[in-house]
């Protein structure tokens, strides 16, 4: 259920106020799929024995599921509440032509349930006391408070240069509460925690602040150069005691330069603009992150065991937000009386400071592990371009097209005097992409005696892990197609897109290999010499390496076709006494059109490590969506 609300009032000719509600609340039944562990239905789907009829500990026929049917995991019901209020208050003040002021409220509230019950009896028979039934209830708030207020004078200094000062204050304010409760061992037909043999209770809260302030000032000279300069300046609750206050510059430049006098008049050219920026942004550390706190735990003197305290962190006084920096560089254009428009930009990202989990030796002698430190440096550079056409314009029938593109290159400057580090598939390098995949790989095999099976002997691995790939895409493409009918109240449109350059680790085949023992490689006899090769290697090799996993990502997804129509004005007030009436059919991922990625889909993301993989899980959701919007 959706509910929206809007109301404006003026108080006076120079003043107004607008209030803003939006109400939405929803009860899912979530699926018990992609990488639900032993109970999901992902992992009882790529780990059967690749025959019919395997059985349980207790004999039962599983028809090819490794653990349990969808019949058993769907005994546990997995349930989300949402409820979430949206509500803002805007008022805007002009007590003389040049000057104006501006204020903002706004309150951005959500109350999350989340539970899971499976009934005595019911649950997945996993040995134990799985039977007995347990059911969980979480219950989560989330406060967003954000507070802003500016002023903004305008002068004309001459003729020729307009200015306009823009000062003002944010202040935001997110409160995290929950609080969790557990029973396990129900009675029969119990469906609540209370009625659990065994209970448990958690409770967690998180809150920050952030408080900052900005002036701006920008120029226009003769309508057709403007300059923007800015600083901002933030304090936050999540900075370490010794650091205050961080700064953010701001600069921008745009000239439109076929506006001006000398530049050549061409009848296929409407505007030309070139534009350049610079500016810098933060991520604030965790809430946390920065606090030295403890735990409880018992400690034994000569007497007897007493209570005691440990490190659970160390904290770091010193933290502050890891900083960005970026140079854009642009240039926009349209042509053939606005038919055709273009933007092409070069952008240069530099992170600094960058927040790192950094490992604690163990002679420190706390129960402390790591602590977050502001190390290394990060860069982003690449292109972006959009170009949009207008290939017909007519009452009867139009048709336009979008073609939006992108690049990336990421590369991890400096790691602060750190040495590399990372674990057995991901790793962090200088001169290399964050979260690269690394992996001893496979240098060469053959088939050498003929007999159409790869064994350890016919495989060479490498001594050292390789650099493999990156692990999100360089190259971002996306074509879109709309065709309007009868004087553009019928429109019919769909987009393409392609992602590229990356690899994408396929954990779900390499477990199938590597333990479920049900795999292509391993029990298909016309399985190709490569997949028998990296499946010797994970499961026979001294390396038991995973490069031969990591595959090349590249895709092209039908993602998206909608129909939408506009009626006339006429037949939302006579037959609704409305004021408009429009109606929208959608759907969305309907497909891979084509893929070098032999897992089950590219996009299928899983939970492994820092970057996207595929572990036990399925492909992005198709949506289909209907929607009847009527105005009054």
């Amino acid at each position: 259920i959706t509910t929206r609300a809007n109301f404006n009032l003026a108080l006076s000719p120079n003043a107004d106020v607008a209030v803003s509600t939006g109400y939405t609340s929803q009860d899912l039944r979530l699926p018990m799929s992609d990488d639900s562990g032993v109970n999901g239905v992902a992992g009882n789907t790529y780990g059967g024995p690749g025959f019919k009829y395997n059985t349980n500990s207790v004999g039962d026929t599983l028809y090819g599921w490794r653990q349990v049917t969808p019949r058993d995991v769907y005994q546990t019901v997995t349930g989300q509440g949402i409820k979430r209020l949206i509500t803002s208050v805007n008022g805007n003040y002009r007590p003389m032509g040049w000057l104006s002021a501006r204020g903002n409220f706004g309150l951005d509230y959500t109350n999350r349930l989340d539970s899971q019950l499976c009934r005595f009896g019911s649950c997945p028979d996993l040995g134990g006391d799985s039977r007995l039934g347990f059911k969980i209830d979480n219950r989560t708030n989330f406060f967003n408070y954000t507070a802003d207020g500016s002023a903004t004078a305008t002068r004309q200094v001459n003729d020729a240069v307009q200015s306009k000062t823009t000062f003002g204050v944010q202040f935001n304010r997110g409160i995290f509460d929950r609080n969790g409760a557990s029973g396990v061992r129900l009675a029969p037909g119990a469906t609540t925690v209370t009625s659990g043999a065994v209970k448990g209770a958690d409770e967690s809260t998180n809150e920050t602040r952030t408080l900052g302030a900005f002036v701006e000032e920008h120029l226009a000279f003769h309508d057709r150069l403007f300059v923007t300069g800015a600083v901002r300046s933030d304090r936050n609750s999540a900075f370490g005691a010794n650091f205050q206050t961080v700064f953010y510059p701001k600069i921008a430049v745009s000239w439109v330069a076929s506006d001006e006098p000398f530049f050549p008049k061409y009848s296929w050219m409407n505007q030309l603009r070139l534009r350049t920026a610079y500016g810098a942004s933060g991520v604030q550390p965790g809430t946390i992150d920065a606090v030295q706190y403890y735990s409880a735990t018992t400690t034994r003197n000569e007497s007897a065991d007493q209570p005691a305290l440990v490190f659970s962190t160390l904290g770091n006084r010193n933290l502050k937000p890891e900083r960005s920096t970026e140079l854009e560089v642009g240039v926009d254009g349209t042509f053939w009386n606005s038919r055709l428009s273009s933007e092409i930009t070069y952008y240069n990202k530099s992170s600094k400071d960058a927040l790192i989990s950094r490992g604690l030796p163990p002679s420190l002698g706390t129960g402390a592990t790591s602590r977050f430190e502001n190390l290394g440096e990060v860069s982003n550079s690449g292109w972006e371009a959009l170009i949009t056409a207008q290939l017909v314009q007519r009452d009867a029938f139009g048709w336009d097209v979008t073609l939006n593109g992108s690049t990336n290159d990421n590369k991890i400057v400096s790691l602060g005097g750190l040495p590399s580090f990372g674990g057995s598939t991901q790793q962090q390098r200088e001169g290399y992409p964050l979260n690269g995949w690394w992996a001893k790989t496979l240098t060469g095999y053959s088939d050498a005696n003929g007999d159409g099976k790869i064994s350890l002997s016919e495989i060479t691995v490498s001594d050292i892990a390789n650099f493999i790939g990156y692990p999100l895409p360089k190259y971002e493409v996306s074509f879109s197609n709309g065709f309007e009918f009868w004087q553009r109240r019928l429109r019919l449109g769909g987009m393409i897109d392609y992602k590229g350059g990356q690899k994408m680790y396929n954990n779900t085949e390499r477990i199938r290999c590597a333990s479920r023992l049900n795999c292509s490689g391993l029990i298909n006899p016309n399985a190709s010499l490569f997949e028998q090769a990296r499946t010797v290697m994970v499961r026979e090799s001294l390396s038991r390496s995973t490069a031969g996993f990591i595959e090349d990502g590249d895709f092209i997804r039908f993602r998206e076709l909608n129909l939408s129509f506009t009626a006339p004005e006429r037949w939302a007030s006579k037959y609704l006494h409305g004021r408009s009436l429009s109606a929208t059919l959608a759907a969305r991922n309907l497909g891979i059109l084509w893929t070098k990625y032999t897992g089950v889909d590219p996009e299928a993301f899983g939970t492994t490590g820092d970057a996207p993989s595929e572990f036990q899980a399925f492909a992005p959701t198709s949506y289909y969506v209907a929607r009847i919007s009527l105005g009054f």
